[in-house]
């Protein structure tokens, strides 16, 4: 962990911050594409998070989105 708390030589962030840095910037294009995606077809994307990978038969899952709101 410590080797993430090193800054490098003419930087002025930490290797950590660099690395949060470019993750941030991943999600600023994964945000553009879902908005562009959203903007074309009126359609969001489904998101089913870690569920499924822990239940594959996600599809056939009933789930009551009014409850959610």
């Amino acid at each position: 962990m410590s080797s993430f708390l090193e800054q490098p030589q003419n930087y002025s962030y930490t290797r950590f911050e660099l690395i949060l840095g470019q993750y941030r910037h991943v999600m600023w294009h994964v945000g553009l594409s879902s908005a562009i995606t959203f903007l074309a077809d009126g359609h969001g994307t489904k998101y089913t998070g870690l569920v499924k990978f822990a239940a594959p038969d996600i599809e056939n899952l009933e789930v009551d989105y009014e409850k959610m709101v």
